[in-house]
């Protein structure tokens, strides 16, 4: 349960629960031809701040457990992002959740030199750093239950590509989704997590003119998902769905994820900062 909780708090984006044995093939995509490297144009800039609720479903009931909050920082190397993700007072009774995610990404390829991840899951503590060589293809880490209490290990032959949790975030966002795109148009993307790196592929559903986002109104959205790994988190046939505005902010406004055991969903709460005016959304 903290696994999954704490993932879709910090990365709203890609599902855990993967095994190596369980990786998706390359050749399975629909699609080859774009590029982790390549982003035209970014949708995103200095100053914008995302907030959204995390729910969790018990059985008929959907119970507010928390919030993360997502920021953009323009730095002398490029960008900072950060996402900060707490459960709420009334949810720490059950499990109490204080994460930090950190990347620095370069602003020419809006690849990540250097992630950070700052974990706090009841009692359970992680600290991950990484460095990225991409001149050797390598991500040196540096893990432990904290800060102080760190090993380095080095990986090599990653892909010259690879993003970490949060920069692939801004880079599906960036991504040349249009809604004239087939359905099962696929978008590869490379991940490095835990010390692993995963070839993953985000996929086109459809558009949907008027969905209804709590608080916020009615969005025109386009509707696609991340694929899911079976195991102890998911069962075979089960879908996430990402609902992500019709206009150039790319801007994720609802995830509806099924766990094992119950659901969860990530609701966009409050915006500021956009880059560009919010269109899709239906005043």
């Amino acid at each position: 349960m903290k696994v999954i909780i704490s993932f879709l708090i910090s990365s709203l984006c890609i599902a855990s629960g993967f095994t190596q044995e369980n990786l998706p093939a390359r050749d399975l995509m629909l699609d080859n031809s774009s590029s982790p490297c390549t982003l035209e144009s970014p949708s995103f800039d200095h100053g914008e701040k995302l907030t959204y609720v995390v729910y969790y479903n018990w059985g008929w009931l959907w119970v507010a457990a928390g919030e993360v909050t997502f920021t953009v920082d323009s730095i002398k190397e490029g960008y900072h992002l950060r996402s900060f993700g707490s459960s709420y007072p009334s949810y720490e009774w059950f499990f109490k959740i204080n994460n930090v995610y950190e990347s620095f990404i370069d602003d020419e390829n809006y690849l990540p030199y250097r992630s950070i991840r700052d974990i706090n899951e009841g009692n359970y503590q992680k600290y991950e750093e990484v460095v990225y060589d991409r001149s050797e293809q390598e991500a040196i880490t540096r893990r432990g239950k904290n800060k102080s209490s760190t090993m380095n290990t080095t990986i090599s032959e990653i892909e010259p590509c690879v993003h970490d949790l949060l920069s692939i975030i801004y880079y599906a966002r960036s991504s040349p989704w249009r809604s004239d795109f087939p359905i099962d148009y696929e978008i590869p993307v490379d991940l490095f997590f835990g010390k692993r790196e995963y070839n993953l592929a985000l996929t086109y559903k459809e558009r949907i003119k008027k969905h209804k986002v709590k608080s916020l109104g009615k969005f025109d959205v386009l509707r696609f998902s991340p694929e899911l790994i079976t195991g102890n988190l998911f069962e075979e046939g089960d879908d996430a769905n990402i609902y992500v505005t019709n206009d150039a902010n790319k801007l994720p406004v609802l995830i509806e994820s099924p766990l094992s055991v119950g659901k969860v969903k990530v609701i966009l709460k409050s915006y500021e900062g956009l880059k560009y005016p919010l269109k899709a959304q239906i005043k």
